[in-house]
């Protein structure tokens, strides 16, 4: 009886080894890639923002200043953040399409305008408010004349429907 001793080809042994290098990288790319996930994971975690209590209205009646329409304007990176209050009378209401945010143009006391990021009841045209919002800044909008305006840019903490 005769033996056949068959040796492997040298384009086996290259696949072989071939296949054993794409399985060890495969294997090391995978776990790169669960620890970069995991990393980026942690790293948002860490970045969520913390949960501020709630105040409540009166608290935040408490914290607010009144502040005039020239100075606001004028100062607004100084009051940034800060809490204050003003009356005036709502002249546009644009509610947004995706969320449930409604910007309002409001006629404040002594006749300029801020820009009001609000959400709660609805509110209307010509609804006089009593409004207690946080300052974000300046915005600038185009009116429906075409003119460019640039306001004070609030969000609005409450409000209370005067009429």
């Amino acid at each position: 009886m005769s033996e056949y001793n068959v040796k492997p080809s040298g384009c086996s042994k290259v696949g072989g080894y071939l296949f054993i290098v794409f399985l060890v990288v495969g294997i090391v790319a995978g776990i790169w890639a669960q620890q970069r996930t995991a990393a980026i994971y942690s790293e948002a975690i860490r970045n969520l923002p913390t949960a501020t209590p709630t105040q409540t209205t009166r608290e935040i009646r408490q914290r607010a200043i009144t502040v005039t329409y020239d100075n606001l304007a004028r100062n607004t990176e100084s009051y940034g953040g800060q809490t204050i209050q003003v009356r005036g009378t709502v002249i546009q209401v644009v509610e947004g399409s995706w969320d449930t945010t409604v910007t309002l143009l409001v006629r404040v006391e002594d006749g300029n305008i801020v820009l009001v990021r609000y959400k709660g009841a609805r509110v209307l045209d010509n609804d006089v408010i009593d409004l207690y919002a946080r300052v974000e800044g300046r915005t600038s909008y185009t009116t429906v004349l075409g003119a460019k305006l640039t306001v004070p840019e609030l969000t609005a903490l409450f409000l209370e429907i005067q009429n």
